[in-house]
């Protein structure tokens, strides 16, 4: 069928995530549907019925999975935008077709195979067999056909929609900074899909570490941070190549003519993106990052004794491996449902 060949088009990037907004849920089974088409469309009834007779599964053994479809006019026909959300992915799909019928009997079995199941797959229905025209006669030759305008073929055309995100998080440095550096950020982030690009921009401070009795230093590290990442695991985990650069600053204190030494920071590494948790709003995760710092700063303090003599101490020296964790949360901006 014509709607088959259709959902072809798009089964195959839709993995999705996050959130479930107001939409007409199933009270016995965890998935819902938020379904807008003009008149002379399938209803949301339809589409879930067409999903149960799809499905080939009780639906308890269905993943939790939401949908939100939206078919609106388009200048071939008709368009179907389709976001499928689950765990911690969003993926949205368009697809645009003459025939309003075929694009909502592609998000059916879309859906059905969202939820996990095989879907069941209906025979075709035989053409009907339509009456040749009466031959013309023959003494009289069939008059030339008028050109007529014919509207060209046109294909289903799929899409992937990117959903931008902004958001914060906060947590912990180790090894770059004194003791256990307080570690702050804010970020946006760009989820086409099962991957996710992450820009952002954060802060670690370690204040008034004390070295021994004497000598303390304030450390801090500001740093532009950009991490990519891909989805697995049923979209719960993603695995990232992270990296940092920006600058390393450490000011003496407690000594006579404490001084500010600031260094550049480079640091590429790798980690994961765990998906925590999901509101109507909001979604929270925690970043593990390791990373390894090109160049290891080290920071020294000189000290002159009674007798004239400078000795040079050793304050704290960047770790050849450092680690980071952050709790975050983010909301999506763009595009808006």
């Amino acid at each position: 069928m014509h709607w088959r060949w259709l959902a072809i088009q798009i089964v195959g990037g839709l993995v999705g995530t996050p959130a479930r907004g107001a939409a007409d849920r199933d009270a016995s089974c965890d998935w819902s549907i938020d379904w807008q088409a003009p008149e002379g469309c399938p209803a949301i009834d339809t589409i879930r019925d067409r999903v149960r007779h799809l499905a080939t599964t009780d639906c308890e053994a269905w993943l939790p999975v939401s949908f939100s479809g939206r078919v609106s006019p388009s200048k071939i026909g008709f368009a179907l935008e389709l976001t499928v959300r689950a765990y911690a992915l969003t993926s949205m799909r368009r697809l645009e077709d003459p025939s309003c019928e075929a694009v909502t009997k592609a998000a059916a079995l879309v859906m059905a195979i969202a939820l996990g199941t095989k879907p069941r797959l209906v025979a075709p229905e035989p053409p009907s067999a339509a009456a040749p025209p009466p031959p013309a006669p023959a003494s009289v030759p069939p008059p030339p056909r008028a050109p007529t305008a014919e509207a060209e073929p046109t294909q289903p055309v799929a899409t992937t929609v990117i959903a931008w995100k902004l958001g914060g998080g906060v947590g912990v440095d180790v090894g770059a900074v004194p003791t256990v550096g307080t570690n702050l950020q804010t970020m946006m982030s760009a989820n086409p899909g099962p991957y996710r690009l992450e820009v952002g921009l954060g802060g670690s401070l370690s204040p008034s570490a004390t070295f021994g009795p004497g000598p303390a230093a304030d450390t801090w590290l500001l740093t532009a941070r950009l991490r990519a990442c891909r989805g697995a695991w049923d979209g719960l985990v993603a695995a990232c190549l992270a990296g940092d650069l920006g600058i390393q600053q450490s000011r003496g204190q407690g000594i006579s003519n404490p001084s500010t030494t600031t260094r550049s920071w480079t640091a590429p590494g790798v980690g994961f993106h765990v998906h925590l948790a999901s509101t109507d709003r909001a979604d929270f995760s925690v970043d593990l990052d390791v990373l390894a710092p090109l160049a290891r700063s080290r920071f020294v303090v000189t000290e002159t004794g009674v007798d004239g003599q400078t000795t040079t101490r050793q304050l704290f020296q960047t770790w050849p491996v450092m680690g980071r964790v952050v709790l975050s949360g983010e909301t999506k901006i763009l595009p808006t449902d």
